[in-house]
């Protein structure tokens, strides 16, 4: 599993459940426990979690819209399905529009 994929994972579960575990989160995506610690430390430094002693807690960023770092990781595996059927859709000579959004 991909850094990106773990992170959105652990982002819903944080969403959801408002904490996690460490050795939990270690043992569900088959990933070390420092893995599991430096990815906890990254969504703390965007704002997404609030790091405890063994784990971390949701803390929703106070912003009006999530930062695009942040953006890009919730909801990973539904945006990569939508980006896999329109990369299917586009044909030779066809002309596409890009903007910067997340998707």
């Amino acid at each position: 599993m991909y850094n990106i994929e773990r992170k959105s994972e652990i982002l819903k579960i944080l969403e959801t459940e408002g904490r996690v575990v460490v050795n939990e989160l270690a043992d569900r995506f088959a990933a070390s426990r420092e893995t599991i610690r430096r990815d906890l430390r990254e969504m703390e430094e965007t704002g997404l979690a609030k790091r405890t002693h063994g784990g971390a807690v949701f803390e929703p960023s106070t912003l009006p819209e999530f930062p695009v770092d942040v953006r890009e990781i919730r909801q990973f595996k539904e945006k990569n399905a939508i980006c896999e059927v329109a990369a299917g859709a586009i044909q030779d000579g066809d002309s596409i529009f890009i903007d910067n959004s997340s998707t």
